[in-house]
């Protein structure tokens, strides 16, 4: 494999990798959510859109909005946590990303741009 077809599969997959991994997570916590967060989720086309278009705001958000809500002080606190936990999501899948990236690009031998 040549270093220009090695570095178009490393920036591919640094570009596909947060999605699905994003994608997943909300997915699976879809799945376990309790009935009573289960009508804050988003519909299966816009799930797809947003994550797509904005995959960390879209962590943060599916759990803040499927944990909590304005109504009462006990709900925005849920909100507050589930924001701080969607964070620290997209921060989980930020760095699954950037290590497997460094990975492929030692792997195929080629410098990844700054």
């Amino acid at each position: 494999m040549t270093k220009d077809a090695g570095l178009l599969v490393v920036l591919l997959v640094a570009a596909v990798l947060p999605v699905a991994l994003s994608l997943a997570l909300i997915v699976a916590d879809e799945r376990r959510l309790a009935r009573r967060g289960r009508p804050a989720a988003w519909p299966p086309a816009t799930r797809i859109l947003f994550v797509v278009m904005l995959w960390p705001l879209a962590l943060v958000l599916h759990v803040a909005r499927t944990r909590g809500s304005l109504r009462t002080l006990r709900d925005a606190g849920r909100l507050l946590i589930g924001a701080a936990v969607g964070l620290g999501l997209a921060v989980l899948v930020y760095v699954a990303d950037v290590v497997v990236a460094e990975g492929l690009a030692a792997l195929f031998g080629v410098a990844l741009p700054e």
